[in-house]
């Protein structure tokens, strides 16, 4: 029994650290925004990102932390497949919003809200401002992981840090489609 409890702590702690992790990288990719510090509670699912931005960047910074946790979950997947019981991504980032336990989901349904008094329906903007928040954050995964590792490994990690790990891995990817 004691072997399950300490695999669901570390399991939760995992969970925890990569939320938290795609909150810092979503706010540093934004260069209005300043990521003050980044912390994992001592209890077991909790952490805490403490973060300066514009106003109309914090929807994604929200949303970002809860596409962490899906995109974890959702492992090795192509984004096009179902998985093994039937769910496909978008079941994946939906179920994580529905279990948030803090305002991310109220900040991002807000922001849909107000944004929805143009020539889209509500579903139509969130979809499509969705794939472009998808398409920002995707391709930094790398980064995610390995600020939720240092998280884990109780190392710090400040805007500096995650800065230099995005600019790293934009370098590479900018290396992959250019090879001179």
């Amino acid at each position: 029994m004691g072997e399950t409890l300490d695999a669901n702590t570390g399991e939760a702690r995992r969970i925890t650290a990569m939320h938290e992790a795609g909150h810092a990288v979503a706010v540093c990719m934004r260069g209005g925004s300043f990521l003050r510090s980044v912390h994992l509670g001592d209890a077991p699912g909790t952490g805490i990102t403490n973060y300066r931005s514009k106003p109309c960047d914090a929807p994604f910074v929200a949303w970002a932390g809860c596409w962490a946790e899906a995109r974890l979950a959702w492992g090795a997947l192509s984004y096009d497949a179902t998985d093994d019981e039937g769910y496909q991504w978008c079941d994946y980032l939906t179920g994580v919003f529905l279990d948030q336990r803090d305002d991310a989901a109220a900040v991002v349904a807000e922001y849909f809200k107000e944004l929805a008094m143009g020539p889209l329906s509500p579903r139509e903007l969130e979809l499509a401002t969705e794939e472009t928040w998808h398409r920002e954050m995707d391709p930094l995964w790398p980064v995610v992981q390995k600020v939720a590792d240092r998280l884990l490994a109780g190392a710090g990690v400040n805007h500096e840090l995650v800065v230099e790990l995005l600019d790293h891995e934009l370098g590479e990817l900018q290396a992959e489609r250019d090879p001179r």
